[in-house]
């Protein structure tokens, strides 16, 4: 069986086994840091149309399991339940486009087809960045790579810089830069995720993460995996800080984001030529790599020497990218300090649930009210983010 082949053989796998159970130990004992919500409610109309969509949608105890964290569930049957999501959805909400962006046309068909897709024309100013970055180092932030793992208080961003790897920041303190703002609430985003998702979309998670030089080690999302909390989930990034090969770029596995894709590189010569020490299986399949043990953390040799041709080194030249998240991808270690944004669009839920943690305090609408209508689209679509 892969998992045990995976223990025995790989010493950063049992690392990532010993971590994730610190952070499940964590998540049961310690408390969070942050605000969260105690009580999840939306306007009676959103939840109406979020009733309807569980009713009408059940996932099998397979697909829900959490052993889905240690062996992820058949490819096939994943794409079957996304479909019927998608379906579902449609059926309850349309997606109502104010603004034709036709020019984004050929973005949806790379994310599609590679899996990703860069985006020239969301760059904004090196003024812009350089406000980004300053005005982060001003404020409290976390010691973790997401804010949602939160467990101890903040602290300035000079003191997280020499204790820890990360630092990440509260939703409130996020929207109170306004060049952020007016990405997080750019509708060209909100389009692509919608046209790539296949379904008006739910705002999945915002993260603003600083990574610090790590002299070369290899922590957490800076280890090939596949995100798999949400049948199907597309994240925008964009680097603030120079970034180039081998410092703080985005690492993406180009084309293994669905079985079809990745049935299509698959070079089953790999067999006869990967060194013993890391091989988990006689005769890998593509299925085989939808049903890697722990989603593929800890495995970078193995995916590595099958896929090496489509490793793609991204995020370069500031310009920021859209990806299929369940396609292999890792963080490039930095050699500088690196500043990036997340946002997170899926079919439905929040990330902080859907890794165990507490939704955050959601931010009042009133506070960002100048970046986007208040209509029945934008309140479920950023049911997650913003009260309403």
């Amino acid at each position: 069986m892969m998992v045990f082949k995976a223990i025995i053989k790989y010493p950063s796998v049992r690392k990532y086994i010993f971590n994730r159970i610190l952070n499940l130990f964590s998540l049961r004992f310690k408390k969070f840091k942050y605000k969260y919500e105690e009580n999840l409610k939306f306007d009676t109309h959103v939840e109406k149309i979020l009733k309807n969509i569980s009713d009408n949608f059940k996932l099998n105890i397979r697909l829900k399991d959490p052993i889905r964290k240690i062996i992820e569930a058949n490819p096939i049957d994943l794409e079957k339940k996304m479909n019927e999501k998608i379906s579902i959805i449609n059926d309850n909400l349309k997606y109502k486009i104010k603004t034709n962006f036709s020019d984004l046309e050929n973005k949806t068909i790379d994310v599609l087809e590679k899996g990703y897709t860069l985006l020239d024309s969301f760059k904004i100013s090196s003024e812009d960045r350089l406000s980004v970055i300053t005005k982060s180092k001003k404020i409290d932030c976390y010691n973790q790579h997401c804010n949602y793992l939160a467990h101890e208080t903040k602290e300035p961003w000079q003191i997280q810089k020499q204790k820890s790897y990360y630092a990440s920041y509260d939703l409130e303190d996020i929207v109170k830069i306004d060049e952020l703002c007016k990405i997080i609430f750019d509708p060209r985003i909100c389009d692509l995720a919608y046209k790539t998702l296949g379904c008006i979309p739910t705002f999945y998670g915002l993260n603003l993460r600083w990574s610090f030089h790590t002299d070369g080690k290899l922590i957490g999302p800076q280890q090939f995996h596949r995100d798999i909390e949400n049948l199907k989930c597309v994240n925008f990034i964009y680097n603030f800080t120079e970034t180039n090969k081998g410092d703080g770029s985005h690492i993406y596995v180009q084309r293994t984001h669905n079985l079809n894709s990745l049935s299509k590189i698959f070079d089953v010569d790999k067999n006869l030529s990967i060194d013993p020490k890391y091989q988990i299986k006689n005769n890998m399949s593509p299925k085989d790599f939808f049903t890697l043990p722990f989603s593929g953390y800890g495995l970078n040799p193995l995916i590595e020497h099958y896929f090496k041709d489509n490793i793609k080194y991204i995020l370069n030249d500031n310009i920021p990218i859209l990806e299929n998240n369940y396609g292999f991808h890792a963080a490039d270690v930095p050699m500088n300090d690196r500043c990036v944004l997340l946002i997170h669009f899926a079919l439905s839920g929040s990330l902080p649930s859907a890794s165990g943690s507490k939704d955050i305090k959601r931010i009042p609408y009133n506070n960002v009210s100048q970046y986007f209508d208040d209509n029945l689209n934008n309140r479920y679509i950023y049911r997650n983010l913003v009260k309403f």
